[in-house]
């Protein structure tokens, strides 16, 4: 699990993964993707308990080259290396459901971006999947939504 208490060093990081994956993409032709998480009401639980057991869920949803880190408070992570945007959403689907499970009432919010299909840099795909959360929050939260 990737964590790094100051967001502007850890976005770097990120931002570095994706560049490191979009040159794969360029040279093998193959897809990956970014999936970037919020709970949306964490409020009313303990986030010292709470947040170790979300991450807890999508290390169980990640695979041992996906990449999954804390990104500020209540945001999170994770790079899919070898996953299509369609893969992505079935892992956004099923890491809702899992997190959800966790306590009852608990509602978080997931963006999907992927690559080739959204953009070829970094810097464009993690905007995209920006906006695909701001078009959450918009609609009220508690779903996945696809750049």
């Amino acid at each position: 699990m990737l964590h790094s208490p100051k967001s502007t060093h850890f976005l770097k990081y990120i931002k570095k993964q994706l560049n490191e994956e979009i040159e794969r993409v360029i040279t093998f032709r193959h897809p990956y993707s970014l999936i970037f998480l919020r709970v949306d009401k964490i409020e009313p639980y303990s986030k010292g308990i709470l947040l170790p057991e979300i991450a807890l869920v999508l290390r169980k949803n990640a695979n041992n080259i996906d990449k999954v880190g804390r990104f500020e408070d209540e945001k999170f992570v994770l790079i899919l290396p070898e996953k299509s945007k369609k893969r992505a959403i079935d892992i956004a689907g099923k890491i809702k459901e899992d997190v959800g499970a966790i306590r009852e009432g608990l509602i978080i919010s997931i963006g999907v971006s992927s690559n080739p299909l959204d953009d070829n840099s970094a810097e464009e795909l993690f905007n995209k999947v920006k906006i695909a959360m701001e078009e959450i929050e918009r609609e009220g939260g508690n779903c996945v939504k696809a750049a």
